[in-house]
């Protein structure tokens, strides 16, 4: 978990290239404002580049085709820097951390028992 919340803080630029055989629709969605979502039709060979920190995406293959690739690559910042919470970083880091902060608590609440037990 440490792992992927580490990316998803630092994360900035993410590089989808569509590799095939079908093209699709990539639907981008910005991450903290109601805005309405914004969909790009997208081919073999094209090349998109966006904020991963502040879109949400999704790619949709064309219909009865059979399905489709793509390869990403994130460019990212040496250190998150601005303060953590949900409203600054993307929701699957959000989730992350609340997952983090719960299996701690569980951890500490076992520790304490099993200190107790021991009285």
């Amino acid at each position: 978990a440490e792992h992927w919340l580490d990316q998803f803080l630092r994360h900035r630029l993410m590089a989808v290239l569509f590799l095939g055989p079908h093209g699709g629709r990539l639907v981008l969605r910005p991450v903290h404002t109601e805005a309405a979502a914004v969909e790009l039709e997208v081919a073999p060979g094209e090349l998109v580049v966006l904020r991963a920190d502040a879109l949400s995406r999704r790619f949709l293959g064309a219909p009865g085709a059979g399905g489709s690739a793509t390869m990403s690559c994130f460019f990212s910042v040496a250190v998150h820097r601005a303060p953590i919470s949900e409203d600054t970083i993307i929701p699957a880091a959000w989730q992350i951390l609340l997952w983090c902060e719960q299996r701690l608590e569980s951890a500490k609440v076992a520790h304490q028992q099993a200190l107790d037990e021991g009285d």
